[in-house]
């Protein structure tokens, strides 16, 4: 089975996801990452609704890496007043 793919690029606190997978590409928008992520799984059903199991690879700068750490960063949460970036040596 072919991986779809999420990229993730930040705009200020919103975030443009971009699911490519099956020969079809799909594109939307979402206030932080965590909401990013989500679309990100709404658009991978809409690509491949008939799979049982479908792999999605998450890539914010192009690095797997990159997203996990501000993804769990945001998810873990920060101190009052900040927001969900890219890492700093991810950009």
């Amino acid at each position: 089975m072919e991986a779809i793919t999420a990229t993730y690029v930040q705009d200020d606190a919103d975030w443009t996801i971009t699911v490519s997978g099956r020969g079809k590409t799909l594109t939307a928008h979402a206030p932080g990452i965590i909401a990013a992520r989500d679309m990100a799984d709404q658009l991978a059903e809409q690509l491949a609704p008939d799979a049982e199991k479908r792999t999605v690879v998450h890539l914010l700068n192009g690095s797997a890496l990159h997203f996990t750490a501000a993804y769990l960063e945001a998810r873990m949460g920060r101190a009052k007043g900040t927001s969900a970036t890219a890492p700093s040596h991810a950009r």
